[in-house]
C-alpha cells in the first residue's frame, strides 16, 4: 500500500513513515510483554511426557515452526505453578530475546514459555496483532542495533519494550 505523503524518521532501520503515523516505544502499544522461565532441570518431576502436561515453549520450538502446535518438551503442573509462569494462549505473539535474537512466532495452543521469550500482547484499538507480526519480522534483520553480548547477541524485557515501533492511530515525533 502506498500513501500520499511521508515524513522522514530518524532511526538506523527505517528511513519513512506515513505522515499520519507516528512511532511509539512497544511497550505503550502492548497490554503486556509476559516472560517465561524454566523449571530446574535437574529435577526429573519438573518435566513430563504426558499429554496432560504444559507445553513449554523454547527457542528451537520457534526456529522450527512460525505457528507453534506443539513442543518438543512439557513441564508439570506443579513446576508451572512453583515457577509461576503464566500460561498464554493461542494467539499470542512470541519473541525472542536470546541465541536467535528477533524471532517471531504464534501460539496456536495453549503454552508457557522459557525466560528468552516474550509474549506480546497487544493493546486493544492500539496495535493489530499481525501488524505487529509482520513488524517484527521486518525488523528481525535490524535487531542487532539493540542487542548486546559477548558470545552470543541478547536483548532484556527493558530494550525490547523501547523498540519504536509504528501507529496508525497516533502520530508522535520520532
Amino acid at each position: 500500500m502506498t500513501y500520499d505523503h511521508y515524513r522522514f524518521v530518524s532511526l538506523p532501520w527505517l528511513a519513512q513513515i506515513p505522515c499520519h503515523w507516528g512511532l511509539k516505544p512497544l511497550k505503550f502499544l502492548l497490554s503486556e510483554m509476559v516472560s517465561g522461565g524454566t523449571p530446574d532441570t535437574g529435577d526429573s518431576t519438573n518435566w513430563v511426557q504426558e499429554a496432560d502436561g504444559v507445553p513449554w515453549v523454547s527457542i528451537s520450538d520457534m526456529t522450527r515452526s512460525r505457528i507453534i502446535t506443539a513442543t518438543e518438551k512439557r513441564i508439570s503442573s506443579r513446576a508451572q505453578r512453583e515457577q509461576r509462569l503464566r500460561v498464554l494462549q493461542p494467539g499470542t505473539l512470541l519473541y525472542s530475546m536470546y541465541a536467535s535474537v528477533g524471532k517471531v512466532a504464534r501460539l496456536a495452543i495453549p503454552a508457557v514459555t522459557n525466560q528468552a521469550i516474550l509474549g506480546l500482547l497487544p493493546r486493544e484499538g492500539k496495535l493489530d496483532g499481525q501488524f505487529l507480526e509482520r513488524w517484527l519480522e521486518h525488523f528481525e534483520q535490524h535487531v542487532l542495533y539493540l542487542s548486546s553480548g559477548n558470545t552470543q547477541e541478547n536483548l532484556n524485557l527493558r530494550k525490547s519494550a523501547q523498540f519504536r515501533c509504528v501507529s496508525r492511530h497516533a502520530r508522535s515525533r520520532s
